[in-house]
Formats: structure tokens, sequence, C-alpha cells
């Protein structure tokens, strides 16, 4: 709140100037008559008046997570965090891919395309799409991109073309298929490539049992008769490939046994953020984990590690125990009808089933975690029953830490800066009378002090000086713990003329409260939003002021 001490400069230049409209309209009076007059008004003004809630301490000094409140406006803090996401790209992966095969003319190949004036060769292989990590069974997947590239050279002088189709592979219902050109121009070998995009094919492998994961492809050539001849051992040399296959939907089997190998961190931002710098005890904080998955597949999963670390505690480790957490994990899995959807399964660590009280309380600004996780514990799953996921599934582990504000709280600090009241010439002011009238509404005993500063924050004066400051007592409390009434205190200090002159460049009040819950932080109390801090400070001067017309 900004409120300048020009008011009262206002109040005394228009009471100066009522007096002399008052002399004008007096036709005998005479200014030089009043010479050397004397004139002693004293006046008050308001200077500040400021009201905090709870919720405005909370805003201003928590950004790590969420302020909640229910319906009777108690206050909980919540922070949120990811410990695990695992994406589709993260079980299964296809690299750049390249197979490679050769066909020799035969003599009896050779007298067909010499006697007839042409050859039909039928021609097929299994082409094996791998995976990155290996092991996992492909049988049907649904891709969103992909390219597959055939390249032919022929030892054979004549021309022909070939014909591909690829069985298990369709758009629409429609087998892939395309042509390659074999244009002999005089010059062997004769070469052609063809490159087809395979966004919106089905995949469908022919080998539901080892070897796996294998890829039809038909190739039927045909060559005519032209002026060059063929030769026994003459041979056609295929290359095929495919690069950048990404599914949308996948059937089969995923082998990833280890899912998280190794330790990790995760920084919870709400210890990270210091309320005021003091201690506090919580009384019900809770810790609560929400395991996501939306991969149509059995895992298996236990926390390997689970502590809170604080480096300036000492010790500064502290492992996360308690009945409360489940070995294993609760993961649940969607059927084929919940394709797309994810299935959310959760447990809470709290007073009663956990250490969360102490941990809590240590606070902690990270959690470290290693979760060991099998997918498919029971073995490999049969086509008949087949794993399953969307490039879009995921597999997540969340925390959520709960911390309502009952408690104890001891050594907190908040402060706040306003612009302070102004003035350029203090000779004409006896004295400066402060009064601060200030409720407090919170369960806490408060102490205030009010600093002067100049633009750079340099302390001028103080509201009261030394190492005195106003205290509050903290407010009465009904049977349910929560405030009945706030405590009221009405406090004035006298600014003499040498301390006013010390405040001729203040720019800034600094107020600060430092507070307690009851019995010296001992007595756990409840914050509810609507508790207020409120505060109004208004002056009191008195000018001496000689009032001499010869004077300009």
């Amino acid at each position: 709140m900004n409120t300048s001490f020009g008011v009262a400069k206002t109040i005394l230049v228009l009471s100066v100037c009522l007096l002399f409209a008052l002399s004008a309209c007096v036709k005998d009076l005479k200014l030089k008559k009043i010479a050397g007059i004397e004139w002693n008004p004293e006046f008050a003004v308001p200077l500040v008046y400021s009201s905090i809630t709870a919720k405005d301490v909370m805003v201003a000094s928590y950004n790590g997570g969420s302020i909640t409140e229910d319906a009777d406006h108690f206050i909980s803090l919540v922070y949120r965090g990811n410990l695990l996401s695992l994406k589709a790209s993260d079980f299964i992966q296809f690299p750049d891919q390249t197979a490679s095969n050769s066909l020799a003319l035969t003599a009896l190949s050779i007298a067909a395309l010499n006697g007839t004036g042409s050859l039909t060769l039928p021609f097929s292989q299994n082409f094996t799409i791998n995976t990155v990590n290996g092991g996992s069974r492909i049988d049907t997947m649904y891709l969103k991109s992909g390219l597959f590239t055939i390249s032919v050279s022929s030892d054979i002088d004549n021309n022909g073309s070939i014909a591909i189709s690829i069985p298990g592979a369709t758009k629409n219902g429609i087998p892939f298929s395309a042509t390659l050109p074999l244009n002999y121009t005089g010059t062997s070998p004769v070469t052609s490539t063809v490159s087809v995009d395979l966004s919106g094919y089905r995949i469908v492998t022919v080998a539901p049992t080892p070897p796996e994961n294998q890829l039809q492809i038909d190739c039927n050539m045909t060559f005519t008769a032209a002026s060059g001849s063929a030769a026994t051992g003459d041979q056609i040399h295929f290359t095929e490939s495919f690069s950048n296959l990404q599914f949308s939907k996948l059937f089969g089997y995923i082998s990833q046994p280890l899912l998280s190998p190794n330790a990790d961190t995760v920084l919870v931002d709400l210890f990270n953020n210091s309320l005021g710098g003091g201690s506090f005890t919580l009384a019900d904080p809770k810790f609560r984990i929400f395991i996501s998955n939306s991969y149509g597949l059995p895992i298996l999963a236990n926390f390997g590690v689970f502590q809170a670390f604080n480096q300036n505690r000492t010790p500064s480790t502290y492992s996360i125990l308690g009945a409360g957490i489940p070995n294993p994990l609760p993961i649940g899995s969607p059927t084929q009808d919940q394709i797309g959807q994810s299935v959310v399964t959760s447990f809470e660590l709290n007073k009663d089933n956990s250490n969360i009280v102490n941990i809590i309380n240590n606070t902690p600004p990270y959690v470290i975690y290693q979760i060991n996780a099998i997918a498919n514990p029971a073995g490999v799953a049969p086509p008949s029953a087949p794993n399953f996921m969307l490039d879009t599934s995921n597999f997540k582990v969340d925390l959520e830490i709960e911390m309502p504000l009952y408690g104890t709280a001891k050594g907190f600090t908040v402060q706040d800066t306003v612009d302070s009241f102004t003035f350029d010439d203090a000779s004409h002011l006896d004295y400066l009378l402060l009064r601060s009238n200030i409720d407090n509404g919170f369960p806490c005993d408060i102490k205030i002090q009010v600093y002067f500063t100049d633009s750079l924050y340099n302390k001028l004066d103080s509201l009261v000086t030394g190492s005195d400051q106003i205290i509050m007592a903290a407010a009465p409390v009904d049977a349910n713990g929560k405030v009945s009434s706030p405590s009221s205190k009405i406090t004035d200090v006298v600014m003499e003329k040498d301390r006013i002159t010390n405040l001729k460049n203040m720019k800034y009040m600094l107020v600060k409260a430092d507070a307690q819950t009851n019995d010296n932080g001992q007595t756990n109390v409840r914050i509810y939003t609507d508790y207020a801090l409120s505060v109004k400070l208004s002056a009191d001067a008195k000018i001496n002021l000689t009032i001499n017309p010869n004077h300009h």
C-alpha cells in the first residue's frame, strides 16, 4: 500500500491559504499587525492500511506446486512430480535395416529364354524385421510412417521387369505391389530402384513361431530376348531395405526385462523454496503414488530405492519405509477392449502406515528412487493373447505430496516492502507520532518491526528502536482449533525532530514479521485462507510555523 506524507503538506498549505483568505475578508486587518504570530496546529493523517491473508502469504512464498483449500477454507500445499515415464519408444524401436539376396540363372532357364524369347521366374524371400532391443515378436503393426526400397542389379543382357508384392502388407485391404523396369541398353549390369511410402500400411508377419518377424516379399521376374545373350551363372541381385518404421499400433510380444535399472532423482520444488526460512512440523502429511499404464502387457515392479535427500541435514538421506509401500507395486493393464485407455492404480503413505511424517519434517528437496520392473513376468505372450501398444502408450509413476497446514511453525519471517511517505522539509515539525493499529488473526505469536530505508534499501531508522519489536499475541482458537477472534494492539511511537531529519531520504518501508505457533512453536494449529494480519499506520504531526508577511 502506498501513502504519501504529501497529504500532510496539502493540509498545511490549505490551512495557510484559508488563514490568508479570512484575513482578506476583514478590511481593517493589517498583515503586518500579525507578523511573527506562531501557529501550532496538530493534525493526523492515515499512512498505511494493509491486510495480508494466509493465502496471500502462501502465494507470495510458495511456488513449488498448488495451494488448495477445502469447503471450510483449510489450506493444503500440494506438489506433483513424475518419478518415471516410459513411452512406446522405450519399449520397442525399429532400426533402419537392409537385406540382400541373389538368384543365378540355370541352364534350363537360359534355354527357355533363348528358345521361346521370354522367361518368367518367380522368387520369394522372407525379410526379418528386427527391433533395436531384440527378443520382441511382431505379429501385426499399423505403420504411421516408413519407407520400403528395393534395388535390382541384373547381369542378364535382356529387357525385363519385376513385379513385387508383399502379401502381409496391406493398405485399405489392398496388398502392396510395385513394378521395377529392367531396360537393357547394351551394357550390363542393368539396374533399377523403386521406393514406396508405407504410411497407413498394416503389416502382418508370416511366422508366429521362430524364426519370427518374417515378412514375405514376392518377386515375379519376366525377361524378353533381345540382342544380348544370357549365360549360365548370370545373376540377379536384390537389395531390400526398410527405413523410418514408426508404428501407430502394434500387437505381439514385448521383451523388455528391466525398465529402470538405475537410480534417479526428482527435484521436489515444494521443499526447494523456503517458506520464510523457519522450521516447521506437519502432523498429517501424505505421499500418494499414482501408476498409470496404457500398455496391453503385464508389468511386475517394485521400489529398489525409495529415499528422501537433504544435503543440509545430518544424516542427509532418509529411507522411505512402512507397511504402506506395496511389494510388488499395484499395476493394472488394459484389455484389448480398452486399447487407448490407461489403467490407473494408486496407494497412499500417511502417518499411520509409514515414516512419512519424519520424512516431510526433514524438508527433503530431492526424492531418490529406483523402480525395477519386468514386462511379461509369466513368460512369452502367445499369439492368441498378444501384448499390444499404441505409439502414444505410456507407463507413468507420479508422486503427489500433500501437506495440510496443520502443525507447528517456529522462526518464520515474512517481509513486505511498501513505498514510504516522504517529505522534503521537516524544519517545521516538532514531532511525528506514528500509531500502529494491528489485528492478528493468526494462531501465532508475531513480532513486528518496520524499517525505513532509502532507495537502495539502506536502513535509516525503524519504527521501534534497538532490538525492540511490536509483540502480537496469538489469536485465541475455539474447541475445533480455529481462530475465534483476532488479537489487537495499538502502539504509539514518537519521533522527535532529530529522528525526523534522518528520514529525509526515505523511500521505502520494510514491514518484517517473525512468527511462531502457540507455546513457543509446540502446539499444532490449523491455517485457513481467511486468517489475516491487518496493519494500520497513521501519523500525528505537530507543526510549529511562524507567519511573517515580510518573509518571501
